[in-house]
Parts: structure tokens; sequence; C-alpha cells
């Protein structure tokens, strides 16, 4: 059974429990009950609620906490910092509500992380896979393979990372491989997965650390990654993760890879196939000179710089192997092409997108219908696809749009 985050009608309860007890709230010594949990509104985040006795105001704060936000301790001195953002008075009690900053507690080191995987509902792939890259080795575990039907907010599987070797290792440097899976994982689903509640054991497998986290994620919808197009492979994770992990651990690398995750995921949540087409468009420049520049080196910067859109775009299908002419299956876009001249894909993507951003040229698209706007977005997000699995170190992809 698919195990959803927040399963009270009213999105007010959560699965996970961190801490239950009495709570010091602030700098003042006030001593009252609360708890810890993940709580959904409107989406997963770790939240605290404190109750505190009839008149507690939050002008009786002090210090600059709306900035800084307010301490924590619970009763076994471990500390947090929160973010009230919510006071739900009563006739008895103010309840105080808010989320409460990434904060791990513990040993300073672990054999091995284990944490949830939310909304990562990847197809194409068996139970349990094992990726293996730069020293580490993770365990990803499918919890559930059934379909929803509802949009939420699901843990779908869980995640082991442990090192290669065996060894005992820092849990922040554990911390740091699980945030380049989450670009992953959001990478390969099209759409943003996280992990949620890291723990580590020691050599007795005993729990000796933990982390109170649930990273940025989507609601659950069909995304559309690279690896959602994939033939029957059951190696598709396993085969670009340590292309994937190299270049992320890579600090020139990081932030294009940031970059690509979030614009891919947000062009696979627009509808709108104008909107969605000018950031696939900013991922293939992006793709363009990272495969073309800086990785391949088979052109400078400046000749790069120098060549036109569609150039750009031509150069890097030819880098990735890919099919430059329009699919005869995308019907719409196809017969638009043979109206207006457009002799192949990146021709077609650029007179689309130059339309869309030049006002003066807007009247061009009144010859264009939403259809093959629509197409044009889904062809440039092929090409990006395929560039995304050829950085990272695929053999076996196919073009979707070869099924067209």
């Amino acid at each position: 059974m698919t195990r959803r985050i927040c399963e009270n009608a009213d999105g007010t309860a959560a699965p996970v429990r961190l801490y239950s007890g009495p709570i010091t709230f602030g700098e003042q010594g006030l001593i009252r009950t609360g708890f810890v949990a993940i709580i959904w509104e409107p989406e997963p985040r770790v939240e605290f609620e404190v109750e505190a006795e009839e008149g507690f105001d939050k002008g009786l704060l002090t210090g600059d906490w709306e900035t800084t936000g307010i301490g924590l301790t619970l009763d076994n001195g471990r500390r947090c910092q929160s973010h009230p953002d919510r006071w739900d008075y009563w006739e008895d009690r103010v309840a105080v509500r808010g989320e409460i900053e990434p904060v791990s507690f513990g040993a300073a080191t672990v054999r091995r992380l284990r944490a949830y995987v939310v909304n990562l509902p990847l197809v194409k792939r068996p139970r349990t896979t094992e990726m293996i890259g730069n020293g580490w080795r993770l365990r990803l575990k499918d919890l559930d393979s059934g379909d929803r039907e509802e949009k939420g907010f699901f843990i779908t599987g869980s995640l082991v990372v442990e090192r290669e070797d065996g060894e005992e290792f820092d849990p922040e440097r554990g911390v740091a491989i699980l945030e380049a899976f989450d670009h992953f994982g959001t990478l390969a689903q099209g759409a943003w997965a996280t992990h949620a509640l890291p723990i580590g054991t020691g050599a007795a497998g005993r729990i000796v650390w933990e982390r109170w986290v649930v990273g940025r994620v989507d609601r659950h919808e069909t995304g559309d990654g690279w690896a959602t197009h994939y033939p029957e492979n059951a190696e598709v994770l396993a085969e670009l993760w340590p292309g994937f992990l190299s270049k992320w651990e890579d600090p020139e690398w990081r932030p294009t890879i940031r970059t690509l995750a979030t614009l891919l995921a947000e062009a696979t949540a627009h509808t709108d196939g104008e909107a969605a087409l000018l950031m696939i468009d900013v991922v293939l420049e992006l793709l363009s000179w990272a495969i073309v520049v800086s990785d391949g080196d088979m052109v400078s910067a400046e000749g790069h710089d120098r060549l036109q859109g569609p150039d750009r775009l031509r150069l890097l299908l030819a880098v990735v192997h890919m099919d430059r002419r329009v699919p005869d299956g995308l019907h719409e876009l196809a017969a638009a092409a043979r109206r207006l001249h457009w002799v192949d894909g990146p021709h077609a993507i650029a007179q689309i997108r130059d339309a869309v951003v030049h006002p003066r040229k807007r009247q061009s698209l009144s010859d264009v219908s939403q259809e093959a706007i629509l197409q044009a977005q889904l062809l440039a997000r092929d090409y990006a696809h395929g560039a995304i699995a050829h950085l990272f170190g695929a053999t076996g992809w196919k073009a979707w749009t070869d099924r067209w």
C-alpha cells in the first residue's frame, strides 16, 4: 500500500511523529507541551506545535524572532530553530505552529544512512535498484508500484546510503549524497522528488543519528523526465548515477545541474505550451554550452556565442546523435513546418520561441495552432532529455519522438 505523508482528511495529522513532550519555547523558559511532526499544509514540512496558556501573545516574544526564528529546547536538551507562522486562539489556550529549520542530532560518524523517498514513483525499474559511484553505494527500494489516481504527497520508496568500502563516514557527507539524489531523481522524473527524515545507524545497527528535514517536492502527478520515456531497461538509474554524481561533486558543474533540474520540473508543471517552451529553450542553451563547450571542448566559448540559436541546437543534436527532423507523428507541428518552410526541429523551435518573446513577431503565431506550439515544446523537451542522458553517460537511451 502507498503510504501517504498526510492521512487525515483535514490535512493536519502525520504518520511520522518525531517528538512529543515538554518544550521550552524561546528564551523565556516557558515550558509547554508540544510536538514535532511531518504535516501537510499545503506541502510536507517538519512542523512544530506548542500550546500556551490563554492570553499568550506573540507580542510577548522578544528580539527579532520574525527574522531569526524562535529557539525550541526539548526535554532531552536537543535544540532547534522554529519559525512560527500560525497562531490558533482557543478559549483556554493558544496553539503556536510553524516550520522547523533542518536540524541534525547524534553521533559524529555512521555506518549507513536510511531515508524515505517522497514522490518518486518511477516505473521501468526493479523494486530494488543498486547505484554505485564515486565510492558510494545507494540502494533504492520501491515501496509501491501501483497507480496513484489522486495528486498528493506519497512515500514511494526508501534509500540506503553507505560507503562502497563499508567504512563509517560523517553523516553530513551522507546528507550531501542524499541532496545529489534529490536532483538526480527530479531530472529522472521530471518533477521535484526528495528524501525525507534520514537516520544514521552504527556498526551494531542501532540508530545513532537523525535529521529532521523534508526537501523540496511537488504534488504527485505524471512526470516527464528522461527516465519516464526509457524502454524497459532495469539499469537506467544505475547506468547514469556514476556520471551524474561525478559532475554533481564538481563545483563548476553543480550550479548547472541545479538549474537544469529546476527548469525541467517547472516546465513539466506548466500546461501552457509557450511558457514551457521558453523554459526548455533555456535548458537547451545550458546543455549546448555544457556538452559542446565545457565537456566536449569542440568549439570555443566565443565561437559558440557567434552561432545562431538553431545552429547551436543542431550542433548539440549532432553530438548526442539525435535526429533533427520534425517527426511526422507530431502532425500539427510537421504540417506547420511544411507550410512555413521550417527546415527542421531546431528551426521550428526557434521560430516559435522568437514569436513568443518578441511582440513585433507575435503576429506570425496566428498561422500556428496551439497544438503545434505544444508539440514544439514536447520536441524541445525530448531534445533536452537526450542531451541529459548523453551528458551523464547513457548508452541505451532512445528518443521519445522516435515512437511518433
